[in-house]
């Protein structure tokens, strides 16, 4: 069975026909330049803003992904690791090796500049 379809290309529409449906769902995940859609990427702010939310209760799973365009299944997954990573907030070797970070980086920091100053 073939399916007939317009297809906007630029400013025109374009028949295409496809003998299989399973080329027009190919097609039909890619955008007008033939790439794949790439996916959104959330920063750990998001992701935790979204989970707190979760953690709440004031809404469902289902309102809460649907008000910010997230699957449920992701949330989810968040959540699990979000409670799973929960006692590093109190570890305090955790926050050692942070503070240890930041003095490296400013050592380094400053080595560079005065490497660079003649």
């Amino acid at each position: 069975m073939d399916f007939e379809v317009y297809v906007p290309v630029g400013e025109k529409n374009e028949l295409v026909i496809y003998n299989d449906p399973r080329e027009l769902d190919t097609d039909l995940k890619k955008d007008n330049k033939g790439m794949s859609k790439k996916r959104k990427t959330y920063s750990p702010a998001e992701k935790a803003k979204i989970v707190l939310e979760v953690l709440r209760e004031e809404s469902t799973l289902n309102e809460i992904a649907t008000n910010y365009g997230v699957s449920p299944q992701l949330i989810s997954r968040w959540k699990v690791e979000f409670i799973e990573h929960m006692p590093a907030v109190f570890d305090k070797k955790n926050t050692e090796v942070e503070q240890l970070k930041k003095e490296h980086s400013a050592e380094k920091e400053e080595l560079l500049n005065n490497a660079l100053l003649p």
